[in-house]
């Protein structure tokens, strides 16, 4: 009776039901998963990457301990040898000294000093300096570029500046010059007889379009920068050009009582009437044109050479009006 009692309380119970996951919540969180799964995977990777480089590392790392110890071992070894070879060398030569022994095979042999021709020496000279020879040479050439210069350059006797705009006189500046060397001496010296024409024009021609101002302020710079030295005493100027230079007169000196000529007028010598034109190949002068001779400026630092310069001017001056400055 017992046995079928259990036997039907086993039939009797409820059979085992597998549970299933749930479909739904599997598909849900599979993205999950492999998210996670892919993140392990880097993290995996870049500690594979690091252990790499890390193992590079290392690697370098010994293999430059190992070269730094074997080259210093080198140093040490080669060290060692020369030392053992200066110890060598100091006993074959105590030996020599003492007379033990007359050659030595491991002492150097002294180099024979080489005995150089004089133009090897002058050659080597020349190759290591060179440079300062260069500059030197330069030096020298312009130096004697300057020196023949001044010793060739001719020095005029006598320095004549025409101050006014005349045109006829601009392009007889040569004549001027032969007619003037006519009435002066070799006064410096120099074997020759020359005398300079400055033609500065200081008036503005209103007929000439090519005078401007930029050439009227140069040559005012010119005729200042001649007042300021002692060389150029004669002028030749007219009523303009006097006025144009304010206190040209005061700067004259007054020829009454030296010069003795009726062309004289104060500071003047008058040109109009005379051979003056004739003699330059101008038929036609200006009423008012004339010249004239810087006064000496004796407080001046060059009053001994403008003294000088005068004193030429006015033996040239009455040379021509004794000549040919005589009013007709």
């Amino acid at each position: 009776m017992g046995k079928k009692h259990n036997t039907d309380s086993q039939d009797e119970r409820e059979p085992i039901v597998e549970e299933k996951p749930d479909e739904d919540v599997t598909e849900e969180h599979a993205p999950e998963r492999d998210a996670d799964k892919h993140n392990i995977g880097d993290v995996d990777a870049k500690q594979s990457f690091l252990d790499s480089v890390r193992e590079i590392e290392e690697k370098e790392r010994l293999a430059l301990e190992q070269y730094e110890r074997e080259r210093l071992e080198e140093e040490r070894r080669e060290r060692a040898e020369y030392e053992k070879e200066l110890i060598r060398q100091k006993v074959e030569l105590m030996k020599m000294k003492q007379g033990v022994i007359e050659e030595s095979e491991i002492l150097p042999e002294a180099e024979e000093k080489r005995e150089y021709t004089f133009w090897e020496k002058v050659s080597n000279f020349i190759y290591h300096s060179k440079w300062w020879l260069g500059m030197a040479a330069f030096g020298v050439a312009v130096l004697s570029f300057l020196v023949y210069d001044y010793v060739s350059r001719v020095r005029p006797d006598m320095t004549v500046m025409i101050l006014c705009n005349n045109f006829d006189l601009s392009i007889r500046t040569t004549e001027l010059s032969e007619l003037f060397e006519q009435y002066t001496t070799d006064v410096n010296g120099d074997g020759k007889v020359s005398v300079d024409i400055y033609y500065i024009p200081t008036v503005a021609d209103e007929n000439t379009s090519t005078y401007d101002i930029q050439t009227y302020i140069a040559n005012q710079a010119k005729v200042m920068g001649e007042f300021g030295a002692g060389d150029s005493m004669v002028v030749i100027a007219d009523e303009e050009s006097t006025n144009d230079n304010a206190g040209l007169d005061k700067l004259l000196t007054n020829l009454e009582g030296k010069i003795d000529s009726p062309a004289v007028d104060g500071y003047k010598l008058m040109l109009k009437d005379t051979k003056f034109g004739e003699l330059i190949g101008c038929s036609v002068l200006p009423d008012d044109l004339y010249i004239g001779v810087r006064e000496v400026e004796t407080e001046a630092k060059y009053a001994e050479k403008m003294q000088k310069n005068y004193e030429t001017a006015m033996s040239a001056l009455e040379l021509i009006a004794e000549e040919w400055a005589v009013r007709e």
